[in-house]
């Protein structure tokens, strides 16, 4: 290395004035001369030389090594020991110095001038290294300090990670158990229409776990095939959730069971975006028992006008008709038998008669009548009523099936006001069949809904179902009975009679008129149509109800359900019912 400023620590001026001119031969310079180490520590901390040449054995109290560790703990300068000879105990020491090198006396040039190169060149990688390692350890320590960093905010970010976690959570939670408690059905369903939610009151209200519901359509398991039909251009739409015009609305829909028994319901819909997917969520409510009770409220309403008017009307035209009833009676006394005065005035007393009777049919649909009532067989009582009509049947080209289910259990009925509705629907059967047709009477027991039953009998149908294979499951459903319109929750077991004809049918806007006082559909009417509204009333006041299932052309099956047990009633009540 040209131009190395080099210290010569040597006590012997001969080999001194040697090095030096060895030195500046080989292209060095001398950074000064000094004979003692004490001179040598105090000329290298000045003039910081690239490297010393230092004698071992030095004149006065501090030899060269002592010299060379005060220098190497003072400076980042090699050293190369100059000896005459080498003592294991001073090489010893000399090495814990860290020499660059040791040259032996007497010395020659060229091997001089290599150890110095090889110690500057070793120097100066050696420093490039430590420089390196300095930068490296700078470098690790800032990465160090960023990863410590990040770290840091690792930490802070999961804990907040952790918060939202557990505060959706509750919030998830919150929302199952609201979802769980809710009493109306509350379903989720995805863009394709599929359902990805159904909570505990979907799985009362409609009869399928959240198993069964989930991943299928929602309106295909809701909906019979028919309604689809009906509303088949209503759901083209219903995948467009979020253009779909009846998000945000509450309409009102026919829905059907697992069992197969259609209901009315009332749905809200509403529209979520869930990773810029629409879902929609739809509310549905079982409204058979509002429904019910409107009809019940309705009617009521209708049978107090019809009361407050037949009472009046009762009122008004009772005076006259007795008067004129007693005139016709005395003129008859003054008549001659078989004239023709006496057929007009008798004519007279019989439409005075039909006066009376259609007043008294009036206050009798109004006015809830008294009557007894016992333990009746079903099937005794309509074959008294079949009987009565039998003849009539065969002169009308009508065939007559009977499908009586054995053993059913006794109503407490009244035998006469019940064999009277008998009649009534059978002869409306008849006059709907002029040509011939097919008349079916049938009994059967019907057993009060799932929804009715005790906690028990719920928890115990549940674990049988849970075994059950997904096809057995549908076959019990299936073979169930159940009602072919559901018109309110059945609330207890009852027995069930059905009349079914062949004959025109009834029209669907007719249907809701048909148990309204005075109406009829027969084009020539007989009586003043109360035969259905009176039937009505006398269903109704033995704690039963009364339907109709019909389209035109296609015949009409009326059914009743009558209580097998009487529940009691208020003090005005029409017959004394058993605890």
């Amino acid at each position: 290395m040209s131009n190395a400023q080099i210290l010569i620590v040597e006590d012997e001026s001969t080999i001194t004035e040697s090095l030096q001119e060895l030195l500046k031969n080989r292209g060095y310079g001398v950074a000064g001369v000094v004979s003692s180490g004490e001179e040598a520590i105090q000329k290298a901390l000045k003039a910081h030389p690239d490297l010393v040449l230092m004698d071992i054995n030095l004149e006065g109290d501090m030899d060269g090594v002592e010299a060379a560790r005060q220098i190497h703990e003072s400076l980042d300068v090699p050293i190369i020991y100059l000896t005459g000879y080498a003592d294991k105990n001073i090489l010893e020491r000399a090495k814990l110095t860290e020499p660059f090198g040791y040259i032996l006396k007497p010395f020659v040039a060229k091997e001089l001038h290599i150890i110095i190169e090889m110690a500057l060149y070793r120097h100066k990688k050696e420093r490039e290294l430590r420089e390196l390692n300095e930068n490296l350890e700078q470098l690790v320590a800032e990465r160090t300090a960023d990863l410590e960093e990040s770290n840091n905010e690792l930490i802070l970010e999961n804990k907040e990670r952790k918060r939202i976690e557990k505060t959706l959570k509750e919030s998830e939670e919150r929302f199952r158990m609201i979802s769980a408690a809710a009493h109306d059905a509350i379903v989720m369903v995805d863009e394709n229409g599929k359902i990805t939610y159904w909570n505990k009151s979907a799985e009362r209200i409609f009869g399928y776990s959240d198993n069964m519901a989930i991943g299928k359509e929602m309106l295909e398991l809701i909906m019979s095939k028919k309604l689809r039909e009906d509303y088949s251009s209503e759901l083209e739409c219903f995948n467009a959730i979020d253009q779909y015009h009846l998000v945000g609305k509450t309409v009102e829909l026919t829905a059907v069971g697992r069992d197969g028994t259609e209901f009315p319901t009332e749905l809200s819909l509403s529209s979520i975006n869930v990773n810029d997917k629409w879902n929609a969520i739809a509310i549905i409510r079982d409204i058979s028992e509002r429904r019910q009770m409107e009809n019940e409220f309705r009617e009521s309403h209708k049978m107090a006008s019809i009361e407050r008017l037949t009472s009046g009307v009762f009122h008004e035209i009772l005076n006259p008709l007795n008067i004129i009833s007693s005139h016709v009676q005395l003129l008859l006394m003054d008549v001659d038998k078989g004239s023709t005065a006496e057929k007009d005035l008798n004519s007279i007393r019989e439409e005075v008669s039909r006066i009376e009777d259609i007043t008294k049919d009036l206050l009798t649909f109004s006015k809830e009548e008294e009557f007894a009532a016992e333990g009746v067989q079903a099937n005794n009582l309509l074959e008294k009523a079949i009987s009565l009509v039998e003849p009539d049947m065969k002169l009308r080209n009508i065939k007559f099936i009977k499908r009586f289910e054995e053993g059913l259990p006794e109503i407490t009925v009244n035998g006469d006001k019940l064999t009277q509705v008998f009649l009534n629907l059978i002869t409306n059967a008849f006059d709907a069949m002029p040509e011939g047709g097919t008349f079916t009477v049938s009994t059967r027991r019907v057993m009060s809904s799932p929804a009715c039953r005790t906690g028990r009998e719920q928890e115990v149908r549940s674990k049988e179902l849970e075994v059950q294979s997904e096809e057995d499951k549908i076959s019990e459903l299936q073979t169930q009975h159940s009602p072919p319109r559901r018109t309110g929750k059945l609330k207890r077991d009852s027995v069930r009679i059905s009349f079914e004809d062949t004959g025109g049918g009834i029209e669907k806007e007719n249907i809701d008129k048909l148990f309204e006082p005075f109406y009829s559909t027969k084009k020539e009417v007989v009586g003043v149509g109360l035969g259905l509204s009176e039937s009505y009333g006398i269903i109704k006041n033995h704690g039963g109800t009364i339907s109709v299932e019909s389209k035109a052309g296609k015949g009409a099956t009326f059914t009743i359900d009558l209580p097998i047990e009487r529940r009691k009633k208020s003090k005005e009540s029409y017959f004394p019912v058993e605890d």
